[in-house]
């Protein structure tokens, strides 16, 4: 629904399109871009759509299973759902309940162009610290690093740090959305401007840092309940080796 229904098209809008006009700003040429909780693939594909070469990474199965359907299976008419019937809480009537999508609103591969030697999108399952660790299967250098609800999901934050800056280069892009709703797990519950010392320490220059007011997927007013932000759009570069 968050995705790839008009349901959530303020999604888009407000949520990803920023992103994307950040970092075309300073990779106008495009590049190789990592997207860490890539979810069902919305925004790897918009990506995509700008010329950049995509490698999307999510360790949920029922997010890549759904992702490789909208991407890959679904017909071009879409597929009817009703995401919300099992909810049967702040509702304001059977509307809301039973609220009825089609997904996905546009066809994913009219999005990309599909006649390069190389695919412009490439989904790699597995836990991102795992796999994109020194030595681990899914290892190297990118242009940039495009995080989006995501740097607030692990239960090492430091652990996610490290490797998220040792997947970049001096000159590498960091561009970041989201909150900090930390998992009950997590070992440490740090402040943005926490955050932003940790990775200037790294070497890391922030060149911006706004405010953004968003719905997570249901746009507010639809139910009695809405989960809404007032999220950090932060966009950094890599300009020298950490200080020791």
């Amino acid at each position: 629904m968050r995705d790839w229904s008009e349901l959530c098209e303020h999604v888009i809008s407000v949520q990803y399109t920023p992103v994307l006009r950040e970092l075309k700003e300073l990779l106008p040429r495009g590049g190789q871009v990592l997207l860490p909780g890539a979810g069902l693939g919305r925004l790897a594909m918009m990506l995509a759509a700008e010329g950049f070469q995509v490698e999307a990474n999510d360790a949920s199965r029922l997010f890549l299973t759904f992702a490789d359907y909208i991407l890959n299976r679904a017909p071009r008419s879409g597929t009817m759902l009703f995401p919300l019937a099992h909810v049967f809480s702040e509702n304001w009537g059977h509307a809301q309940q039973y609220t009825q999508i089609t997904v996905p609103t546009i066809a994913p591969e009219s999005l990309v162009n599909l006649n390069g030697t190389r695919p412009p999108l490439l989904i790699v399952p597995g836990d991102f610290v795992k796999t994109y660790e020194v030595g681990g299967p899914g290892f190297r250098r990118f242009d940039a690093l495009v995080t989006c609800f995501f740097i607030d999901t692990p239960k090492d934050v430091e652990e996610l740090f490290r490797v998220m800056d040792g997947l970049l280069e001096e000159g590498g892009v960091w561009v970041n959305l989201g909150p900090l709703n930390w998992r009950k797990e997590a070992r440490m519950k740090l402040a943005w401007e926490e955050i932003v010392s940790i990775w200037q320490q790294k070497g890391f220059e922030f060149l911006s840092q706004k405010r953004i007011e968003c719905d997570y997927h249901i746009p507010r007013g639809e139910k009695m309940y809405t989960e809404s932000y007032n999220v950090v759009l932060s966009v950094a570069v890599k300009r020298s080796k950490p200080k020791n």
